[in-house]
């Protein structure tokens, strides 16, 4: 056995490098000493070597400032000062390589620091390629126009009270050019935090955008006629506050002109809460789903307090016969037979997320999945299923598709299930009871599973694909 001593440089920087990735967890620090590069550099004088000479290592850098005021250590551990300090030491890490930079805000207490840190973060400008913050005044200020962006493939801006609050006032803060020559950017994020929300005009090459995701209704109402070339896009319209005054305005006025985006494959919308007491949509969302028209969309999540308010007729202007991905999270109290309805309008679909408001609901629902004589069978090219770890403490009706779609009897009339997913949210923190209790599920459905199957002495599942069961944490 070869010790990982001995192991090859260029093998030790492969493992590190796997070792060392942070995910999107916010509350990971990069400048902590407990993260996993300065806990890599600490074990050897050698590898302390390698990791120091090996920048990719500390070019993805998360730094929450948020924590350093929450309590007295962190206060004492993290002054401005030295927060300044040990970041101009890790980029000074980082050589000359691109950067992917993560910095959190959120808290009062950090503007001190963060005003600090911006002159640093911001000179490092040209070498950014993703780059996520807290926007302000001080940190637009910050970068000189016209700024290089050559690397820039990601940008992600968090609009806080704090931001708004502070710079609401300024007619500098509600234009902003910044990124007007980031040519390379893909990929775009605009995010309201605590429900708050502006609209500014924000100069970049918005034809180039491929990704874009945000909050803030009004920004994507005024930019849906740039975005030529968008392929996936998420508009959380289910939260904030609406200006009633814009409102009125919208609902006098027509809805405007569709437009049409040819390359948008992925459509994320997310309405949960938002309709008014009439129990309609507000007409800021109304308008934006109407001016939808994605002839190529493939893949589409609906998350709704009550199906009916979107789906009679679609809202969003799309083939149904294309999707072949299709997420339906729906909490209202009342199960709706709509979600039926509109299955049968999408006989392609080959993978299935369903949450709906408890498991009772949820076995009414999945029934329908099931055969009868003379009757059709909704989703007849499904192959992969679905479902919340929350749902599945009584996985009868589950295995009853799982085994009538994989059995002999009928096989022609429907492709054969090949996957069953139990899913949980994605969260900062996957503790270990929350891993008990995904495994549980699984165990519970696979009990049920073999035990119909033993029931059923004819039953037959031979040449077709093994069945995969297995627990995934994703968002929905």
């Amino acid at each position: 056995m070869i010790s990982i001593a001995n192991l090859p440089d260029d093998i030790l920087i492969a493992i590190f490098h796997r070792c060392t990735a942070p995910t999107e967890d916010i509350h990971f620090s990069s400048l902590d000493a407990t993260s996993p590069p300065w806990i890599l550099a600490c074990v050897s004088r050698s590898w302390r070597a390698i990791t120091i000479s090996t920048p990719l290592l500390w070019a993805k850098i998360r730094i929450p400032l948020f924590l350093y005021p929450q309590t007295r250590v962190w206060a004492r551990k993290y002054k401005p000062a030295k927060v300044v300090a040990r970041t101009q030491h890790l980029l000074q890490l980082t050589q000359k390589c691109k950067l992917d930079i993560v910095i959190v805000v959120r808290h009062y207490a950090a503007i001190t620091v963060w005003n600090e840190l911006i002159p640093v973060i911001c000179a490092t400008a040209p070498r950014w390629q993703r780059f996520t913050s807290d926007a302000s005044h001080s940190f637009f200020a910050a970068l000189q126009v016209p700024e290089s962006f050559p690397y820039l493939e990601h940008l992600g801006l968090h609009f806080s009270p704090m931001s708004i609050q502070a710079s609401a006032s300024d007619e500098a803060f509600k234009k902003i050019e910044s990124f007007r020559n980031a040519h390379a950017l893909r990929s775009l994020a605009l995010i309201a935090i605590e429900d708050y929300s502006l609209t500014l005009e924000l100069l970049l090459p918005w034809q180039n955008i491929t990704v874009y995701s945000t909050n803030m209704g009004h920004m994507l109402n005024n930019s849906l006629h740039l975005l030529s070339d968008i392929e996936t896009l998420h508009a959380d319209l289910g939260h904030g506050h609406e200006d009633e005054a814009e409102n009125d305005a919208l609902t006098a006025r027509p809805l405007g002109a569709v437009q049409v985006f040819p390359r948008l494959t992925t459509l994320i919308i997310d309405l949960a809460n938002k309709y008014d007491f009439e129990h309609s949509l507000q007409p800021l969302v109304k308008t934006i789903l109407h001016r939808l028209h994605a002839p190529s969309l493939t893949k589409l999540r609906l998350k709704i307090t009550g199906f009916r308010f979107i789906s009679k007729p679609l809202l969003v202007h799309c083939n149904l016969d294309n999707l072949l991905d299709l997420s339906i999270s729906d909490d209202a109290s009342c199960l709706s037979s709509d979600i039926l309805d509109f299955w049968r309008l999408t006989p392609n679909v080959e993978v299935l997320h369903l949450r709906v408001g408890g498991e009772i609901h949820l076995n009414a629902l999945l029934s329908d999945l099931l055969a009868f004589p003379g009757v059709p069978v909704p989703l007849q090219r499904l192959k992969v299923l679905c479902l919340d770890v929350g749902r599945v403490n009584y996985p009868s009706v589950i295995c009853k598709i799982i085994l009538q779609r994989r059995g002999a009897l009928d096989k022609k009339l429907w492709a054969p299930l090949e996957e069953v997913r139990i899913r949980e949210e994605k969260s900062d923190f996957l503790d270990g009871m929350m891993l008990m209790k995904m495994a549980h599920a699984l165990e519970t459905l696979k009990k049920e599973y073999e035990r119909q199957k033993m029931l059923l002495p004819f039953y037959e599942d031979e040449g077709i694909a093994p069945l995969r069961m297995y627990a995934v944490q994703s968002d929905f």
